[in-house]
């Protein structure tokens, strides 16, 4: 690296980088008379514009990938008829399915400590939860069977989801 101190010679081949760099030398902001320095300043000013600019970019693809994946959750939703549903109650009756185990004598089962400690319902506070699951046990969505201890739901097939409607 040669010229005056404080600058850096550019040498980075990226389009956004050098077409900025260009536009830089053209307004004479550079340190030395060689039109290849640029002051290390402004050098990370540009570099750093240019990776941000990428990483927004990034971060833009991803949420719209995000904002598809819901629109395709939606449609399931939709379709397993749990529109039906408020929001707690959709992701209490998933985190039940989430966490069900096969019973051979009740089919599936979950246990209320299990799905309060899901990622989706760590915001719920236990009042709420309990409504929600008294409605989802109204609607036959999640049973209670005198055979299996407190806590412990049987999750119905999905015949049970076509009362939801």
């Amino acid at each position: 690296m040669g010229g005056a101190r404080g600058s850096l010679r550019v040498a980075w081949d990226g389009n956004n980088v050098r077409s900025q760099m260009q536009g830089i030398r053209k307004k004479g902001l550079h340190s030395s008379g060689d039109p290849g320095e640029v002051p290390a300043g402004t050098l990370h000013a540009v570099v750093s514009a240019a990776v941000s600019k990428r990483v927004m970019s990034k971060k833009m693809s991803i949420l719209i990938q995000l904002a598809h994946l819901r629109d395709v959750l939606h449609q399931m939703e939709q379709d397993l008829g749990l529109d039906g549903l408020n929001r707690k109650e959709r992701d209490i009756l998933l985190a039940f399915y989430a966490n069900a185990t096969e019973d051979t004598a009740h089919g599936y089962i979950s246990s209320t400590d299990r799905v309060r400690a899901h990622p989706t319902l760590e915001t719920v506070s236990q009042p709420t939860f309990h409504r929600a699951l008294r409605r989802l046990l109204e609607r036959g969505l999640v049973v209670r069977h005198d055979g299996l201890p407190a806590g412990i739901y049987a999750i119905p097939g999905g015949e049970a989801l076509a009362s939801v409607a």
